[in-house]
């Protein structure tokens, strides 16, 4: 399993290359770690005691997704290479064993620079359901700072090395919300306006575009890691490329492979604003709303609209 890790994420890594892109852009949320969950371990060894310990504990107790480690190290860090070419990783990120990767990592210099642009912040504007408060800014920071650790871990590299290739922006704006503000009009201690202002919520492409700025990279050279449409809307507008985390990272725990040429299927080169939008599914509530999902209530003796072989349709003699 992890010879096949390792390998996916060589020939994923090479893609990313092969493309010349020259700044990766990702979202944590959903790709680095499960969505709105603050519980991240900032050291590979800790993880691995954790799982060690107790798989069910370490998942319930790490958002961080150790499935992205194999890919981020063959991008950004210098491997051995075998004799056929391959490069060759023997770090398992999923492991109980052991107590973190076994050898420094060296950065490439030929790497892109990394950008998380992060829409966690938004758990301060707007709660979560079943939550009663809501989370304060410092916490999100304390959050995004622990990720960035892990992954300096996981590439047993300097923390300062990682972070002169790494840029952080968070957007703390939910859609619908307001920037909070004292009486004399300041935003929360340690704030500055872009990370309240509207253009840095997705789907508006702010964020990205800072992004791309402040790395010195234009946007045709940027591809975007992320999650969901929303993710891949902003993408479209800031005209850069785009890739869902599960085609180009892998899933943890069922992983088919990395097929170059399947793979155009999934990526949406970036385009002007004239493309058509990426939109959500209509829900079931919506549809309700307007009047198309009202549901009829089944008499006795009718067959059940899903009904099967293996569900077979109520009794009619009942």
């Amino acid at each position: 399993a992890q010879e096949r890790r390792s390998t996916r994420a060589a020939h994923a890594a090479a893609w990313v290359r092969a493309r010349g892109i020259k700044l990766l852009l990702v979202e944590p949320e959903g790709v680095l770690k499960k969505q709105c969950n603050v519980s991240v371990v900032r050291s590979a060894g800790e993880a691995v005691a954790k799982r060690r310990a107790s798989l069910w504990g370490a998942a319930r107790n790490d958002a961080f997704y150790a499935a992205c480690v194999p890919f981020l190290r063959a991008l950004l860090l210098e491997l051995p290479v075998s004799a056929d070419g391959e490069l060759q990783d023997p770090y398992d990120p999923l492991s109980q064993y052991g107590d973190g990767p076994p050898q420094r990592g060296v950065l490439r210099t030929d790497a892109p620079r990394i950008a998380l642009v992060s829409s966690i912040g938004h758990l301060v504007s707007k709660r979560r359901p079943g939550e009663a408060e809501l989370l304060p800014v410092q916490k999100v920071r304390e959050v995004v700072a622990a990720l960035v650790a892990r992954l300096a871990s996981e590439l047993r590299v300097e923390e300062e090395a990682l972070r002169e290739r790494l840029d952080v922006l968070i957007s703390f704006r939910a859609p619908g919300s307001a920037a909070p503000r004292g009486d004399g009009g300041e935003l929360p201690e340690g704030s500055v306006e872009e990370e309240w202002s509207e253009r840095w919520c997705k789907p508006q492409p702010g964020m990205l575009l800072d992004a791309a700025a402040r790395a010195g990279v234009a946007a045709e050279d940027s591809l975007l890691v992320g999650y969901d449409f929303v993710d891949r809307e902003a993408a479209s507008r800031a005209g850069i490329g785009y890739i869902d985390q599960q085609h180009l990272l892998g899933v943890e725990g069922f992983d088919i492979g990395f097929d170059a040429e399947r793979v155009k299927e999934f990526f949406v080169p970036g385009e002007d604003a004239k493309r058509p939008r990426a939109q959500a599914p209509e829900s079931f509530a919506a549809k309700k709303k307007r009047g198309d999902g009202q549901s009829q209530p089944l008499r006795r003796g009718d067959r059940s609209p899903g009904a099967s072989p293996l569900r077979p349709a109520p009794n009619r003699g009942v």
